[in-house]
């Protein structure tokens, strides 16, 4: 299923702080893809970018380079993060598209700099041969095509509580939840009320 942008624009959320929780994955293709909570749930979707200061915030706390001349426009932007969020959500499900493979690999050969490949055991490593750091787009793709080339993706899913990818790094891949003390115990408690509800509500 595709994910369309939404067609109003985001509004600022009063007292929001990026969290070390943001970055759970600490990939920052898939960190990015998480700004957006609930895109399984378009009723209760909340999009945490809303313009691009929003943008430098993440990207400071990410610790990514973002100079003072954007290099993407903020649409651009949104319009990076549904690519690379459709195809590891599509990875996740085992339903990867050729023509969702063909975008990210455009948009990595439209977006990145000059850049060499190394093999590694955990994939492909690219290193840049750019004289200047890498810019936020080209930490994002080069971030995604990493993943992409990598054992991990087999480990990548999708978060039933929130809508987060993630990825599995325990050994029997057994993980559901992105983060355990967050969803898992929300979904607890959703269980917990549940019972107690029909419990009452018993003749």
């Amino acid at each position: 299923m595709k994910n369309k942008l939404l067609p109003v624009k985001p509004q600022p959320q009063t007292g929001f702080r990026w969290a070390d929780h943001h970055y759970l994955n600490r990939n920052p293709a898939l960190d990015f893809a998480n700004t957006v909570l609930y895109r399984h749930r378009p009723e209760h979707r909340v999009d945490r970018l809303y313009d691009f200061a929003v943008v430098r915030a993440w990207a400071r706390k990410s610790r990514l380079r973002l100079p003072s001349t954007p290099p993407i426009s903020f649409k651009e932007c949104l319009r990076l993060r549904e690519t690379i969020d459709r195809f590891f959500r599509q990875a996740a499900a085992g339903e990867l598209s050729r023509s969702c493979w063909a975008k990210l690999v455009r948009s990595y050969y439209l977006g990145m700099p000059a850049l060499g490949m190394v093999k590694t055991d955990r994939g492909l490593r690219f290193v840049s041969s750019a004289k200047r750091p890498m810019d936020l787009r080209g930490s994002l793709l080069q971030s995604a095509i990493e993943l992409a080339f990598s054992p991990d993706l087999a480990r990548v899913k999708v978060c039933p509580g929130c809508g987060w990818l993630f990825i599995d790094r325990t050994r029997n891949r057994t993980k559901r939840w992105c983060i355990a003390a967050l969803c898992g115990n929300r979904a607890k408690m959703r269980r917990y009320y549940e019972r107690q509800r029909h419990t009452t509500a018993r003749p």
